[in-house]
């Protein structure tokens, strides 16, 4: 069997630096008196290696517990509320809560979409021009916001022409499969689920390149009160992204029994990320004025420009402070 992932940024290290890694924080877990909330949409096919690490052990303690959420709006409310601390976000979404004066800080790069967020049209709709007057369901969300502008954009209509549908994306695919809406602005599993059972794609994702980037962040809280429980998860983030590479088999079948998902349909969502590894992170991450920094500014930009944001926000803030181990990189 071939690599799960269609392409992964910089070179995989060996897992015996992963494990060491984690190994090393394992015990640092029984320090902190609280434990650690994560959340993730868990249908996103990139936060996926977060559910396989609970999968295979690594937060067995209890120290480090992973929220399973329906879809990126719960996530944000529950990071906005403070009853999780660490969220699995797209870039743009980090930048929204900036403008919520909440200061999250990357952890880690995780994935680019690059094709996997999606315009998904009825079977008679061909172009995005044929949506004017027509129904579009779009999440309540930063990620789904910039899709559908960016789309609407690049086909010369403005969100006024369509009938904007709000629903989250547990219900996409209900809401299209009964006529409810005409298109659906969506991502996997959604996406491949409805383009098999006949819809059109009319955009996607890898029109516009290096632009919505998924990332692991953090509050000020988790950064100054759980700094070795933050080090431990991305450890066992990397460690599990690794058993995916070496062992890609055992991965995906974990994955798909656990989401009760068809392997192949598993492995079609895949073909539509860029896997971030843990040297490539750590580059995105440091380098300065490099492409990570440059697409959350040029997105920060879009935002305001389409009313995303209500007010300017320094995109820089999300990568200005200290950062958890990224368990082996050099």
């Amino acid at each position: 069997m071939g690599m799960p992932f269609p392409a992964v940024r910089g070179r995989r290290k060996a897992s015996l630096f992963a494990l060491l890694a984690f190994l090393s924080l394992a015990g640092c877990l029984r320090e902190a008196a609280d434990p650690l909330n994560v959340g993730a949409n868990d249908c996103w096919p990139g936060y996926q290696p977060l559910f396989l690490a609970e999968n295979l052990g690594y937060f067995s303690d209890g120290r480090i517990r992973v929220n399973e959420m329906p879809s990126s709006s719960d996530v944000l409310v529950a990071f906005r509320d403070r009853r999780i601390e660490v969220a699995a976000l797209t870039l743009d979404e980090a930048l929204s809560l900036l403008q919520d004066g909440i200061h999250p800080q990357v952890l880690a790069v995780l994935d680019v979409s690059n094709g996997g967020d999606a315009v998904v049209a009825q079977p008679e709709i061909e172009t995005m021009a044929e949506l004017r007057g027509k129904r579009v369901a779009v999440e309540n969300s930063a990620v789904g916001a910039y899709m559908f502008s960016r789309a609407l954009g690049m086909a010369g209509l403005r969100p006024a022409d369509v009938q904007v549908v709000p629903l989250t994306v547990d219900l996409h695919a209900r809401a299209f499969q009964r006529g409810q809406v005409d298109a659906v602005i969506t991502f996997e599993p959604v996406r491949s689920q409805l383009l098999s059972q006949g819809a059109c794609l009319l955009f996607d994702s890898s029109t516009i390149p290096e632009q919505i980037f998924d990332v692991l962040v953090a509050s000020s809280h988790a950064m100054q009160e759980h700094q070795e429980l933050v080090n431990a998860l991305c450890s066992a983030w990397f460690a599990a992204l690794d058993h995916l590479h070496r062992n890609p088999a055992d991965a995906i079948e974990r994955v798909c029994r656990r989401q009760k998902f068809p392997k192949d349909q598993f492995e079609e969502c895949l073909k539509g990320l860029v896997v971030v590894d843990r040297e490539e992170s750590e580059r995105l991450l440091s380098a300065p004025d490099g492409p990570l920094l440059l697409a959350a500014r040029q997105l920060a930009d879009v935002m305001l420009d389409t009313r995303l944001l209500s007010r300017p926000v320094d995109a820089g803030l999300l990568l200005d402070g200290p950062r958890a181990a990224q368990g082996g990189a050099s």
